[in-house]
């Protein structure tokens, strides 16, 4: 029966009346294979033409009439045919490294062009050795002393040996789009979930694996971290919580040592987006402990403590806040100064997320001196102010993107406390003020809606940037920086008399024009939220100190700015209709609803970001009312 399928296959597509009956007799003889003696897959003995063909037409599901008792006998029948023996001979191959003898076609190749100087292979390339008969018949090392031996039969070989590599490669790319198709189904389905961990570790271990120096193995391996960073990413996405996903860090980091090696070799042009992607991976893999800590019981002191014992990706951390994060900096800042139009800020920005990362990761705070150790042996937090102070003159068609991504990068090295006192000592705030990317902020013409990317992109670095971490210095370093805080801060005037005037009420001024509408963002809440808390922090430090140390107050008009935010949270109508989107993410927040307005605060509910700006609003309130509930 097996020997007649492909022939039974074919009256599938003849008469409409053999259909059923032919679906019936697949399946009956897929069921009653022996494992021994019959063929370990019905597809595989159709061959591939037929098989293609078959599966085109069964995939029609018996369109147009959709009859159920066919559409369930041919659903019936391709169940079959996945959970029989095919399916599980077929899964290890995909993911492998394919299996090319490199020592067959180097020796070929080596011996064929000695033999014939001005033939190579590639003047054979695929044949059906018809053509070199005719031409070398009478040749005895084409055709060996025994017929078996020659140069002939070595080319069988060699071409038997690339189709099945070539199979191995088509097989991979018909289960990447499988896998990357499951990702869809992802929520709740454990079992698809432990699957596609697999696929991805897979991936990673035949990268690691893969020795071959060919152009289209270097392809390959580049496809397999993007189908990982694929399924890993959805995998996240699906908020998947197995213990398998822990093991994605570990493999992740073992493939980019293996493709590094001791990260003194600088990184090849050509080989730049497959270890982007591969840093990608690694961010995505970083997260997937994060995640878990969300699952960590508070009630005991102790458990941070035993999980950062008891955690094998501790040293892995470490190592990745080395070699990625503090060398990988270096080697970024170089490239930039040297061809800043020819770099990628996305590699800046990839950087700060995987340190972001690593220092959310449970229990890696009780590692924290040998973090720091690492940042300041390798001088990092030096390279983040210098790439600061090129950004002016490194900016990208007037956009001075680097400043951001540099004071963003020392953002994230000042959340750690010892870091940040160590900042303190190095006199950050001076190398930070004395950059010529920070006289522009000076000017007082910087704002969301300021006109120019460059301006917007300074303002960017003041908001998101240098406000954040002047707290996190208060936080760690307390009152021996706070007056030190409060004259970097006047060094803006314009900056502050621009934000004690952000939320002026409408009319309230005498000097605007009537007709010109001011409007509310998102970044502006934040800035002035940053700077009322400094404010409010730095006030309480020159209570405490009165007459043992001159902390100057910072100018800024903190009364103005209660009463206005006061009006707008009475006016939530009026503050509706001011509220404006700035950038992609404002604009996915506007077009999110929710059903009621925020704590507090009457009428019907409007936005996400609506809601976000006013809680903005309110903490504002309350810092500046002195921290009392409203």
């Amino acid at each position: 029966m097996f020997k007649a399928a492909p022939l039974i296959a074919r009256l599938y597509a003849v008469n409409d009346f053999y259909k059923i009956h032919v679906v019936a007799l697949f399946e009956a003889l897929i069921v009653t294979a022996n494992n021994v003696a019959e063929p370990p897959s019905l597809l595989g003995h159709l061959g591939p033409h037929t098989a293609k063909n078959f599966l085109e037409a069964v995939s029609e599901l018996d369109k147009p009439l959709i009859r159920p008792e066919n559409v369930l006998a041919i659903w019936r029948f391709l169940s079959m045919v996945t959970l029989s023996r095919i399916h599980k001979t077929s899964i290890p191959g995909p993911f492998s490294v394919p299996s090319l003898n490199s020592s067959i076609h180097f020796q070929l190749k080596q011996n064929f062009e000695a033999r014939y100087p001005k033939c190579t292979l590639q003047d054979l390339k695929r044949t059906t050795l018809e053509d070199p008969d005719k031409m070398l018949q009478t040749n005895q090392s084409w055709t060996g002393v025994k017929g078996n031996d020659g140069h002939r039969a070595s080319l069988e070989i060699v071409n038997v040996n690339l189709s099945l590599v070539d199979a191995q490669i088509a097989l991979f790319h018909s289960w990447k789009v499988l896998a990357i198709e499951l990702t869809s189904s992802l929520d709740g389905n454990v079992n698809l979930q432990e699957a596609l961990i697999k696929v991805s570790l897979d991936c990673l271990t035949a990268n690691s694996q893969s020795q071959h120096s060919e152009e289209i193995f270097a392809r390959l391996c580049a496809q397999r971290a993007d189908l990982a960073l694929i399924i890993t990413q959805r995998l996240i996405e699906a908020k998947c919580h197995l213990g398998q996903m822990k093991q994605l860090l570990a493999k992740t980091w073992d493939t980019i040592r293996n493709f590094r090696g001791t990260f003194d070799r600088e990184l090849l042009e050509d080989d730049t987006p497959y270890y982007r992607s591969l840093l990608r991976l690694l961010f995505i893999a970083t997260r997937a402990h994060t995640v878990s800590a969300t699952h960590i019981q508070p009630e005991d002191s102790n458990v941070s403590k035993k999980i950062a014992e008891a955690s094998p990706v501790a040293s892995v951390v470490l190592d990745i806040i080395k070699y990625v994060v503090a060398m990988g900096l270096r080697e970024l800042a170089t490239k930039i100064h040297e061809n800043a139009l020819g770099s990628s800020p996305e590699d800046i920005a990839l950087i700060t997320g995987i340190l972001n990362s690593c220092l959310h990761i449970p229990g890696i705070e009780l590692y924290q001196p040998q973090i720091v150790s690492i940042i300041i042996t390798n001088d990092t937090a030096r390279v983040a102010t210098t790439l600061f102070s090129w950004a002016d003159g490194i900016a990208i068609d007037g956009d001075p993107i680097y400043g951001e991504l540099s004071i963003l990068f020392l953002l994230e090295l000042s959340s750690m406390p010892l870091m940040a006192e160590q900042l303190a000592i190095d006199g950050v705030l001076g190398q930070i003020a004395s950059a010529n990317i920070t006289s522009y902020l000076r000017r007082g013409n910087v704002s969301p809606f300021a006109e120019g990317t460059g301006l917007q992109r300074c303002y960017s670095i003041w908001c998101r940037g240098i406000l954040p971490f002047l707290l996190n210095l208060l936080d760690s370093v307390q009152v021996s920086i706070a007056a030190e805080v409060a004259m970097f801060l006047n060094q803006f005037l314009p900056l502050l008399k621009q934000c004690s005037k952000a939320f002026e009420a409408p009319e309230s001024s005498r000097t605007a024009s009537k007709a010109q509408t001011r409007f509310i963002s998102l970044s502006m809440c934040s800035e002035v939220h940053s700077l009322a808390l400094l404010s409010f922090i730095i006030s309480g430090f020159r209570e405490s100190l009165e007459g043992t140390n001159e902390i100057p107050e910072v100018n800024l008009d903190t009364g103005a700015i209660l009463e206005n935010v006061e009006f707008w949270l009475g006016a939530r109508s009026i503050l509706r209709e001011r509220i404006l989107p700035m950038g992609a993410r404002d604009e996915l927040l506007a077009r999110q609803k929710v059903e009621k307005a925020p704590a507090g605060l009457g009428g019907a509910g409007g936005s996400k970001l609506e809601e976000i700006v006013v809680a903005e609003l309110m903490g504002i309130r309350d810092i500046l009312s002195g921290g009392a509930d409203s």
